[in-house]
């Protein structure tokens, strides 16, 4: 499961995490983005930051395209360090502070 946080990896407030945890945490509140008809706006929430892990997944894979989804997993959660902020175990794997980076 992927949920939101703010730019310092803290839970965001309303934020999806599951019954008990969820696995990702990436920055996804109130980004820039541009909406389907090119028009500016602001996107925030646990559904943008699926997107947001969706698009980095897409550029491993462009790298390595041989990869098995496990290993794509497995990719992905490396790049997940430990929340600064997130100290009530609600994060099983970590945060994604910048899925941009490559």
């Amino acid at each position: 499961m992927v949920t939101s946080a703010d730019a310092f990896g803290r839970l965001a407030e309303g934020a999806n995490w599951g019954g008990q945890h969820v696995d990702i945490m990436l920055p996804a509140e109130n980004l820039e983005m541009l909406d389907f008809r090119g028009t500016q706006g602001v996107a925030s929430g646990s559904s943008y930051a699926v997107l947001r892990l969706t698009a980095f997944a897409a550029r491993v894979l462009a790298r390595e395209p041989d990869l098995t989804p496990g290993e794509l997993k497995a990719r992905l959660f490396a790049r997940a360090i430990a929340s600064p902020l997130e100290a009530e175990g609600r994060i099983a794997v970590g945060w994604i502070a910048d899925p941009l980076a490559n």
